[in-house]
C-alpha cells in the first residue's frame, strides 16, 4: 500500500518539480518584446475610439490571424490590462510545462528526466539573431500556440487523435504560423514511401498550385512576388531576423547541433516508431528553413515571406533536446569522450570550429569500422579540440550558458567547478536544491516523506517571487493612469500622438494613438500599404528623433562607427525638426524630453521617465 501510495504521489511531485524549476528559469518581467503589440490589440478591443487612428491598425493588424486578443481583452476589462498579462503568461506557462511532461512520457528512464531538465533550463532559441524564444514569458499568442501544438503532437504520439486534432486546431486560432510545425511533424511521421502516399502528396501540390493560378484566398500570394520597394524596406527592417541568408554563424551552429543530435538519436533508436519521429522533427525544420531560403530569400514569394516557414524550427529545437538526451543517456558509459564532444559544440557554438567538433565526435564514434591509424587520428583531433575548447572559454574568450543560474550567458573564467561564483547566488541553488528534490522523490518510497518534499517544495517556490516587475512597471501597466496624466486633459482621445523614445506610454500612459514607432512597423510584413506609410512617416520623424526612430537595427560595425563618432548623429528634439514633423496634418501632439518656450503646451515629470517631459500641439506650431 505504501509503495502505491508513493507512486500516486512521486509523478504530481516530480511535475511540481518540474514546473517550479521552468518558471525559475523564466521570470515574468512585464509586457515586454512582442507583448507591448498584443496588448495594444486588447486596448483596441476596449477602447476601439482611443487607438482606431493609431498606424499599426491603419491597414490590418496580426490581430486579424488570431483569437488571442479577444481572450486578452475580456480578462483585462475584469482585472486589469497588466493582471491579464501575468495571468495569461502563468496560465500558458502551466498549459507549456504540462505538454512538455505528456510529450516526455513517450520515454522512460534517465532520459526522460533530463530532457525535462534540459527544457527548463536551456535556452530553446530560433531564428535569425535569436530573438525568438520557445515558450517566451510574456503574454503573446506564440506561449499558447506553443504548448497547444507540442500538446497535440504527444497525443498524436500517444494515438489520441481527435483530441489532438482538437488541440492543434486551438494552436492555429491562436497562431497559424507557429502551429504550422506541428502539421508539419505529423505529416513527415506518417509519411510512407507507397504508392498511396505518392499520389496524395501530388494530389495536394496540384490543389495548391491551381488555388494560387486562381488567386484564391491567401494561395494568390504564393506566386505573387514582393516588388523591389516593399522588399527594400522589409529588408531594411527585419534582415537581421526574418531571412535566413542573413543569418549569423552562431545561428546556423545551433540548426547544425540540433540536426545532428536528432540524426544521431534516429540511428540509435531501438525502435521504429522513435527513429521516424526524430527524423520527422528534423525534417520539419530543415523543410521550413529550406522553402523560407528559397521562396523568400530568393523568389520573394509574398506569403512564403508572410508565413515566416523558418520558425518551424521551433519544434524541431524541442525534439532536438530529447534527441541530446537520449544520445548523453546511451553513449555515456561505452562512449562518454563523445558527449562531451557534443557539449562542446553546443557550448563553442559562436565560432565555426563548432561544427567540425560535431563531425569529430561522430567521426569518433564510429572508430570501431576504421583502421588503427585513423582511430588514433581522431582521438587525438577530438581530445585537442575538448581541450581547446574548454581553454577558449576559460580564458574568456567565449560564453558559456550557465544551466544553474536562469537567464545568464557568463564568463566562464569566472567560474571553477559548478561555476563557482554562481553559487552564491540564490537562484543557482535553488536549482541545484529542485534537482536533489527530484532524485530523492524518485528514490524514496515513503509517502510521508514526499509529503514533506513537496512541502518543501511549495516553501522554496514562493522563496522567490516569479513576478520580477518592478512596482513602477506594474503601475505603468495597470492602465490607471489614463485620466490622471497633465497631459490627458490636453490631448482627444482620437488624437494621434508621436512620443520621442516612449511609444509604450503613449499606449500604456496616455491610451491614445502613436504616430510612429520602429516597433509598430513589426507588421508591414503583412501590408505593402502600411510599409509605404511607415517609411512615410518614419521620413517625417528622422530628422526629430535620429536614432532613436531608425528602423533599421545597427549592425555591430554601425553600433562601433557611432560610438567611435556619436557628434556624427542628429541631435534629437530640436525646435526646427519639431516644426518639420509637425507639418503633417496626421500629426496632432509630439512629447519631448526638451522645453521649447513659449511652445510647450504642458509639462509632466513622473517616476516613469528620467527628467520631465513636454507637450506640443502640433496645429498651433503650424500656425506660427
Amino acid at each position: 500500500m505504501d509503495r502505491l501510495k508513493a507512486g500516486q504521489w512521486r509523478g504530481p511531485l516530480l511535475f511540481a518539480l518540474f514546473v517550479l524549476l521552468w518558471l525559475l528559469h523564466h521570470p515574468y518581467e512585464g509586457i515586454r518584446h512582442d507583448a507591448v503589440l498584443y496588448a495594444l490589440q486588447a486596448l483596441k478591443h476596449l477602447h476601439p475610439e482611443h487607438f482606431a487612428r493609431d498606424v499599426y491598425f491603419l491597414f490590418g493588424s496580426q490581430d486579424d490571424y488570431t483569437l488571442y486578443s479577444f481572450f486578452y481583452a475580456g480578462l483585462a476589462q475584469g482585472t486589469g490590462l497588466g493582471q491579464a498579462a501575468l495571468l495569461l503568461t502563468l496560465s500558458g506557462a502551466l498549459a507549456w510545462c504540462f505538454a512538455a511532461w505528456r510529450l516526455s512520457s513517450i520515454w522512460q528512464g534517465g532520459a526522460r528526466w533530463l530532457f525535462l531538465f534540459l527544457l527548463a533550463v536551456m535556452p530553446i532559441k530560433y531564428g535569425g539573431s535569436e530573438i525568438f524564444e520557445v515558450a517566451e514569458p510574456f503574454a503573446v499568442p506564440r506561449l499558447w500556440a506553443n504548448a497547444l501544438t507540442l500538446l497535440a503532437c504527444a497525443l498524436w504520439l500517444q494515438q489520441r487523435r481527435w483530441l489532438a486534432l482538437a488541440c492543434w486546431l486551438a494552436g492555429m486560432a491562436m497562431h497559424p504560423i507557429m502551429a504550422l510545425a506541428g502539421a508539419m511533424l505529423v505529416f513527415f511521421y506518417e509519411l510512407r514511401f507507397t504508392r498511396q502516399w505518392a499520389w496524395g502528396v501530388l494530389a495536394g501540390a496540384l490543389a495548391a498550385c491551381a488555388l494560387a493560378l486562381f488567386e484564391a484566398p491567401m494561395f494568390g500570394r504564393l506566386l505573387q512576388a514582393m516588388d523591389a520597394q516593399w522588399f527594400d524596406l522589409l529588408h531594411k527592417r527585419t534582415s537581421y531576423f526574418l531571412f535566413p541568408s542573413e543569418w549569423v554563424a552562431r545561428n546556423y551552429n545551433t540548426l547544425g547541433f540540433h540536426a545532428a543530435a536528432l540524426l544521431w538519436a534516429a540511428w540509435l533508436a531501438g525502435e521504429t516508431w522513435q527513429r521516424r519521429l526524430f527524423l520527422a522533427a528534423c525534417a520539419t525544420g530543415l523543410a521550413g528553413w529550406l522553402v523560407a531560403l528559397v521562396f523568400g530569400d530568393w523568389l520573394h514569394s509574398v506569403l512564403v515571406l508572410q508565413m515566416q516557414t523558418w520558425r518551424t524550427l521551433w519544434l524541431m529545437y524541442v525534439f532536438g533536446w530529447a534527441a541530446v538526451a537520449i544520445v548523453s543517456v546511451q553513449l555515456w558509459r561505452p562512449a562518454r569522450f563523445v558527449v562531451l564532444g557534443l557539449w562542446a559544440a553546443w557550448f563553442l557554438r559562436d565560432y565555426s570550429g563548432s561544427l567540425i567538433l560535431l563531425l569529430v565526435a561522430l567521426l569518433y564514434w564510429q572508430r570501431a569500422h576504421m583502421g588503427r591509424v585513423a582511430e588514433r587520428v581522431l582521438e587525438a583531433a577530438l581530445a585537442a579540440a575538448v581541450a581547446l575548447g574548454l581553454v577558449w572559454v576559460a580564458v574568456g574568450a567565449s560564453t558559456a550558458y550557465l544551466a544553474v543560474l536562469p537567464g545568464s550567458e557568463l564568463n566562464a573564467a569566472r567560474t571553477v567547478f559548478v561555476w563557482r561564483d554562481a553559487l552564491n547566488a540564490g537562484e543557482s541553488a535553488l536549482t541545484l536544491a529542485i534537482a536533489l528534490l527530484a532524485w530523492l522523490a524518485w528514490q524514496w518510497k515513503r509517502p510521508a516523506a514526499l509529503g514533506l518534499l513537496l512541502a518543501g517544495v511549495l516553501f522554496l517556490g514562493y522563496g522567490r517571487s516569479w513576478d520580477a516587475r518592478s512596482p513602477q512597471l506594474k503601475l505603468l501597466e495597470g492602465g490607471s493612469l489614463w485620466q490622471q496624466t497633465p497631459f490627458n486633459r490636453h490631448i482627444p482621445v482620437d488624437a494621434t500622438v508621436y512620443w520621442l523614445g516612449g511609444w509604450e506610454q503613449t499606449w500604456l500612459l496616455l491610451g491614445r494613438s502613436s504616430y510612429f514607432s520602429r516597433q509598430q512597423s513589426a507588421g508591414l510584413i503583412f501590408s505593402r500599404p502600411l510599409a509605404m506609410e511607415i517609411y512615410r512617416r518614419y521620413q517625417n520623424v528622422y530628422p526629430l528623433a535620429g536614432s532613436l526612430a531608425r528602423m533599421k537595427f545597427p549592425t555591430r560595425e554601425e553600433m562601433l562607427r557611432r560610438q567611435t563618432d556619436a557628434l556624427s548623429d542628429i541631435v534629437p528634439g530640436t525646435l526646427p525638426a519639431l516644426r518639420r514633423a509637425c507639418a503633417d496634418p496626421g500629426l496632432d501632439y509630439v512629447i519631448l524630453d526638451k522645453r521649447h518656450e513659449p511652445h510647450a503646451l504642458a509639462a509632466w515629470h513622473a517616476p516613469f521617465f528620467s527628467g520631465g517631459v513636454y507637450l506640443y500641439a502640433c496645429e498651433t506650431l503650424r500656425k506660427n
